[in-house]
């Protein structure tokens, strides 16, 4: 809580030009299985284990696809399925370089019909991941530096400071809709797979500028709310 705070004061007077230059990422896991939405059940005292007030789990057949994009304000960067389901050491630096790096390269390239000078830099973008594990590695630290992109300093436990953690709703939201309404179903099949892969990147890319900046725009607020919380846990 006291880093969190730390860190909320300390960015709580960023402009929006230093806001929309960070590039947010993050992982999440999408359920093809049940509902996809957290369910809850009224019951009386002691109930809580009768069959009725159970949601039932799949001990096999379960399909999940593990996915990783980054943005910035202004942006969207790609989006990437990990063909394994889970992200080690080794996975995570395969996203960096088919995610993160062409990403920036993107963002830094001269338009063909520019007539202006792009003087953009490695510098002036900030890298933002989360402290999970394989994001700590000593490789990926490397990487990173070879690669001249610095990284934010992030306060653990804080998805409420992620604005990539409110894009995930809409897009897993729109993913179902798209998979369930088109009549398919779930399987580990290979073309399924593609399948999933293919409305996860229509719908990602679908994401309009406008819901973008928004949720980068609200990043004063965010901060201002962790400040009044104490460090605490907020409504974002």
């Amino acid at each position: 809580m006291q880093l969190r705070l730390e860190w909320a004061i300390r960015h709580k007077d960023w402009t929006p030009d230093q806001w929309n230059k960070v590039i947010w990422s993050d992982k999440t896991l999408i359920k093809l299985n049940g509902s996809g939405r957290r369910e809850r059940c009224i019951r009386k005292k002691g109930e809580a284990f009768k069959k009725e007030n159970c949601v039932p789990t799949f001990q096999s057949g379960r399909v999940s696809i593990m996915i990783w994009a980054c943005f910035t304000g202004e942006k969207l960067g790609p989006l990437i399925v990990c063909e394994s389901g889970s992200v080690d050491r080794e996975a995570y630096s395969e996203i960096l370089f088919d995610g993160l790096l062409s990403f920036v390269d993107d963002i830094l390239e001269v338009p063909g019909d520019s007539t202006t000078i792009n003087i953009a830099t490695e510098k002036s973008l900030l890298f933002m991941h989360d402290n999970a594990p394989c994001h700590k590695s000593a490789d990926i630290a490397e990487l990173l530096v070879e690669a001249h992109i610095p990284v934010m300093k992030w306060p653990a436990q804080s998805p409420d400071l992620n604005p990539l953690e409110n894009l995930w709703p809409h897009l897993k939201k729109e993913f179902r809709k798209r998979f369930f309404g088109a009549g398919f179903h779930p399987s580990q099949h290979p073309e399924c797979m593609l399948l999933c892969e293919k409305i996860l990147q229509d719908v990602w890319h679908s994401i309009g500028l406008d819901l973008v900046h928004s949720v980068v725009a609200s990043m004063s607020n965010r901060c201002e709310a962790v400040i009044s919380a104490k460090g605490g846990p907020t409504s974002y």
